[in-house]
């Protein structure tokens, strides 16, 4: 754990595996990088991870406070290459498909005009 960090565009680029330990977490701008990268993470088990990790397809849940579970899915990831280039893969088409910036205007544009209606 390296703390809080003021240049977080270095560290995300040298990451392999995203790991997101929170017991609380709105939605995280951590895992939605690491998404954005095509970095796999490991999350916790809550809520929020939920709405962006989907277990096993682009990325790995893991039961909160349970570290030998969370040691489990980081080993298979680093020991399973295919496995991880496919996780990767998933991340960055799950960012892409969901997160596009103009899909994302077109949504928001139309919520202002349903608003305005």
């Amino acid at each position: 754990f390296i703390g809080r960090v003021t240049n977080p565009e270095y560290w995300i680029n040298i990451i392999d595996i995203n790991v997101l330990g929170s017991d609380y977490e709105g939605m995280s701008i951590t895992v939605l990088e690491a998404l954005n990268k095509g970095i796999v993470s490991v999350c916790s088990d809550i809520d929020a991870n939920r709405e962006l990790i989907k277990n096993g397809e682009n990325g790995f849940l893991y039961e909160l406070n349970n570290y030998n579970e969370l040691a489990l899915k980081i080993e298979a990831l680093l020991n399973d290459e295919t496995l991880y280039n496919k996780i990767a893969v998933n991340s960055f088409n799950y960012f892409a498909e969901h997160f596009d910036n103009k899909k994302l205007t077109k949504e928001f544009n139309h919520l202002l005009l349903a608003v305005a209606d």
